[in-house]
């Protein structure tokens, strides 16, 4: 049985930018320091018949938004695609634009450096639609990687691009069928790792070791539609992919535990993840990512085995949430951009929300509302060398089960109790067994009884 778990965190909201051309969900990236940049489109007018584009790189410094609008252009269409930041601090946007004569659609880079802003184009289509899914990451070196799709009649292939000495490689990651919906990490060997759908079939992952393409089915459930996936590469360089299934409508995240894919359901009413950017993991191997479900925005994690979410904040001029790009700081910090509007779609404002999961329990409506969830308290928390455990059981004949988990998910510690028959409380002291043996930190203390587990956190003091 999986379990959801709601998580309660306290979050800071703020709107960097409102305006109702706004045209698409924000991505972000963050730098070596923590601060985010978010990267933005909008329609600025329409000049005979043309219509008239920006392309905004918000920053925040000092406590301060600021705006560098690095592209200014008119145009049948231009949007744009992915932000990521090498670390070396250089930032790279891509997006596609379109020409207003012969509607020959080009996918271009943006970098700045030290120096400033330079462009390079790295393909060009006028056979059809084009550069709808675009993501790029950033290897060890900081040299960008590019998945993108590509329109050679009648299909649209999955491509993947590097620069290599100023010069853009370009080869097609699957030659058998249509790949779209694409994204793309890069490993700690500069090893691109892509995940994408493929045309009537599933979802799909493709990793490039010594010059070959390996393809791999993931998820064989499902029919390819037209969601996002969102990929990224572990500190232990294995995988993780959160989607939608298009037959299901189920939020799943697949992951890699070095043998085989495991897939998970994350929620089951029919959200969807918006951006390549969705999906990120911290340096404890645990990920997060958001998703979008009915009016609301959700945030999901992965920590204990079981899957925790809580619903992210609207302020009160907007009414719903369009799901954009989450990244996790070197500190932990959760760092999210997203689009919010109101119920007709005319008023919308770009949001940037940050904060780090504080408390975690357990969802009431996943467990059985008719029975008792055992009532766990430790004192005192936090501590340092001695704490005290109390905790209930139904009056039936129960097992009992305590664990302690550190915050990357390893159990430390675990506590097998004979069957019980008690309704009154069951202490338990931690004495050595737990104070003096745990090193300084966070920890969860999970409580199973029968089916029924209750979680908190505790913490050691030096």
């Amino acid at each position: 049985m999986m379990l959801i778990f709601l998580v309660l965190t306290s979050w800071t909201t703020e709107t960097v930018m409102a305006d109702s051309s706004l045209l698409q969900v924000p991505v972000i990236a963050t730098d070596a320091s923590g601060n985010p940049y978010i990267l933005v489109s909008k329609m600025r007018g329409v000049s005979n018949g043309v219509n008239l584009y920006y392309l905004f790189l918000y920053t925040k410094n000092g406590g301060n938004w600021r705006a560098d609008t690095f592209e200014s252009y008119g145009a049948n269409c231009m949007e744009s695609k992915d932000l990521t930041i090498d670390k070396f601090n250089r930032i790279y946007a891509i997006y596609f634009q379109e020409d207003t004569l012969d509607y020959t659609r080009y996918l271009i880079v943006a970098s700045k450096d030290s120096i400033g802003w330079s462009k390079d184009t790295v393909a060009e289509s006028n056979m059809g639609p084009s550069f709808d899914w675009v993501s790029v990451a950033t290897d060890t070196v900081g040299i960008p990687h590019i998945a993108y799709d590509y329109y050679l009649d009648p299909y649209t292939r999955g491509f993947y691009a590097f620069l290599d000495d100023s010069i853009w490689q370009k080869e097609i990651i699957d030659s058998l069928t249509d790949a779209y919906c694409c994204a793309i990490d890069v490993d700690s060997q500069n090893q691109p790792h892509i995940s994408y759908f493929r045309m009537g079939d599933n979802l799909w992952y493709a990793k490039k070791i010594d010059s070959v393409w390996y393809c791999e089915e993931v998820d064989h459930t499902n029919y390819a539609s037209w969601w996002t996936t969102s990929i990224c590469i572990g500190p232990d360089d294995l995988s993780g992919i959160a989607y939608k299934d298009p037959n299901s409508y189920e939020v799943k995240y697949a992951y890699h535990n070095g043998i085989s894919w495991h897939i998970d359901i994350v929620d089951s009413f029919g959200g969807a993840v918006g951006t390549q950017k969705a999906l990120d993991i911290d340096s404890l191997g645990k990920p997060y990512f958001i998703y979008e479900g009915g009016y609301n925005d959700y945030l999901a994690y992965k920590d204990t085995g079981a899957w925790h979410k809580e619903i992210l904040p609207l302020t009160p001029l907007v009414t719903n949430g369009c799901s954009g790009a989450l990244r996790i700081g070197r500190d932990g910090t959760i760092h999210i951009a997203r689009l919010a509007t109101d119920d007709v779609y005319t008023y919308r404002e770009i949001h940037y929300i940050y904060g780090t999961p504080e408390r975690i329990e357990e969802e009431s409506q996943i467990t059985n509302p008719e029975s008792n969830i055992p009532n766990l308290e430790v004192l005192p928390n936090p501590f340092s060398k001695l704490t005290t455990i109390k905790f209930q059981v139904p009056s039936s004949k129960s097992q009992v089960t305590m664990s302690i988990y550190d915050v990357a998910g390893k159990l430390v510690r675990q506590f097998d109790y004979p069957t019980i028959r008690l309704s009154d409380q069951v202490i338990w002291q931690g004495n050595d067994n737990l104070g003096q043996k745990l090193p300084p930190g966070v920890y969860f203390c999970c409580l199973k009884v029968d089916d029924l587990i209750t979680t908190t956190k505790i913490t050691k003091l030096k």
